[in-house]
C-alpha cells in the first residue's frame, strides 16, 4: 500500500495542474512520510512480538499482526480497536489504487487499446471524471475478490502477482529511461524541473538491479518443499498474463492501438 500510494499520483497527471513539479514533490513526500512511519511501526511490532514466532504466523485470525496487537495490549478489545485503524487506512489506500487503475484503463481505452474503448473512454460532462472506466475497474475488482470464496490458494496466487507485476513494470520503464540517458547527448535530453545529474545513471542501475532481485524472489515459494497449498503460483499466473498480452496485441492491439494521445490545453 505504501508503494501504491506514492505511485498513484503519476497516473492522474492529466488532472493535476503543474504536474511536472507537483507529482515529483508528492511522490517524494509520500515516500518519506510513509517510509518513516511504516518503518517505525515495523520496529514497534518486532519489539511487541511474542517469542513463539511460528504460533504468531499460524494465528487463528489469519493475520499475524492481530495476534501481535493482542499480545502487546493484553486485550482483545484493544487489539480490535488497533486493527480497525489499519482497516480504515487500507480503505483510504484503496481509493488511491482505484483511481490509479481506472485512469490507466481510461488511458488505454482513449487510445483504442481495449475492447469497447469508445464506451470506456467516455468522460462525464458534469463531473469531468471517467465514470465508465471507474465503474469497469470496480466491477472487475469485485469479481476478482470472489475467487477467495472458491479457492484461497487461487486468490493468493493472483495476489502474489502484484509484486512481480509492480517490479517488472518499473524495470521496463527504467530500462527505457536508462537507454535514453546513455544513447542521447546530455544537451538533447528533455529535462524536467528535477534532475539527478551524474548520479542519475548509477541510481537507475541500482534501482533496476534491486527490482530484478525483488521480482525474481517474489515468484518463489516460502518453504523448501512446498505442497499444493503452499506453492507460489505467481510464475504461472505471470506467464499466463504475458502470453495473453502478446496474443491480444497480435490479434487486436496492433490493429486498433494508436499510441500515446497528446492533448494540449492552454
Amino acid at each position: 500500500m505504501k508503494n501504491k500510494g506514492l505511485d498513484a499520483a503519476d497516473h492522474i497527471a492529466e488532472e493535476i495542474q503543474n504536474a511536472p513539479t507537483v507529482i515529483p514533490l508528492s511522490m517524494g513526500i509520500s515516500t518519506l512520510l510513509n517510509g518513516t512511519l511504516g518503518f517505525s511501526m515495523l520496529i514497534a511490532l518486532v519489539f511487541c512480538m511474542p517469542s513463539n514466532i511460528q504460533e504468531t504466523l499460524n494465528s487463528e485470525t489469519y493475520y499475524p499482526f492481530m495476534s501481535i496487537y493482542t499480545f502487546a495490549v493484553g486485550s482483545t478489545s484493544g487489539a480490535t480497536a488497533m486493527a480497525c485503524i489499519v482497516t480504515v487506512t487500507q480503505i483510504f489506500a484503496t481509493v488511491g489504487i482505484l483511481a490509479t487503475a481506472s485512469r490507466m484503463l481510461w488511458a488505454f481505452a482513449r487510445e483504442g487499446g481495449l475492447p469497447f474503448s469508445s464506451y470506456i473512454a467516455r468522460v462525464d460532462q458534469h463531473t469531468y471524471l471517467p465514470l465508465y472506466a471507474i465503474g469497469v475497474t470496480t466491477i472487475i475488482n469485485l469479481l476478482l475478490a470472489l475467487i477467495n470464496i472458491g479457492s484461497s490458494v487461487g486468490f493468493d496466487a493472483f495476489i502474489s502477482l502484484i509484486v512481480a507485476s509492480y517490479y517488472s513494470s518499473f524495470i521496463l520503464s527504467a530500462s527505457v529511461m536508462l537507454n535514453k540517458r546513455l544513447t542521447t547527448p546530455h544537451s538533447d535530453l528533455p529535462w524536467g524541473p528535477f534532475k539527478l545529474g551524474r548520479a542519475g545513471v548509477p541510481i537507475t542501475v541500482v534501482a533496476i538491479a534491486y527490482s530484478t532481485l525483488g521480482a525474481f524472489f517474489s515468484m518463489w515459494p516460502t518453504t523448501v518443499k512446498p505442497n499444493a497449498e503452499s506453492m507460489n503460483y505467481c510464475v504461472v499466473v505471470f506467464g499466463g498474463v504475458i502470453i495473453f498480452s502478446l496474443l491480444f496485441w497480435l490479434f487486436y492491439g496492433r490493429k486498433h492501438y494508436t499510441g500515446p494521445s497528446l492533448e494540449m490545453r492552454n
